[in-house]
Formats: C-alpha cells, sequence, structure tokens
C-alpha cells in the first residue's frame, strides 16, 4: 500500500514540475518573439547593413535557442 502511494506522490511530482517548466517555456518563447520582432525592425530601419548585422549575430543565436535544450536519456 506504502508503495502505491509513493509511485502516485513521484507522478504528481513529475506533472508539476511538467506544468512548470511548459510556463516557463511559454514565457521565454514570448520574448523571444519579441527579439525577433525588433530584430525585423532593425532590418527594416538598417537596410542592407540591418540584414548583414541579423545574419552575423542574431539569427545564429537564435537557431540555437530554437533547437531546444538536450534532454537527459532522449
Amino acid at each position: 500500500m506504502n508503495a502505491i502511494s509513493d509511485h502516485e506522490l513521484c507522478q504528481k511530482r513529475l506533472a508539476a514540475h511538467g506544468r512548470i517548466m511548459a510556463g516557463l517555456s511559454h514565457e521565454m518563447k514570448n520574448h523571444l518573439g519579441i527579439i525577433r520582432e525588433s530584430n525585423g525592425l532593425v532590418e527594416d530601419l538598417l537596410g542592407p547593413a540591418g540584414q548583414e548585422l541579423s545574419t552575423c549575430c542574431l539569427i545564429p543565436s537564435l537557431s540555437q535557442v530554437d533547437e531546444g535544450p538536450v534532454v537527459a536519456g532522449g
């Protein structure tokens, strides 16, 4: 009986951690969306120089973020 309750407690903890991480991920993506939109504005305002800056600096960094975290055991 105790083993079952320990298992249920572990499942509830994992579910809570999953909800927290999903919320955190959502909030981070909101901020990254703002950065992407601002980057587009800089490109528009600066023309070719803005596109060059974006290509050399920002786009590679955002691509690394888009790849996501490395999942343990996955």
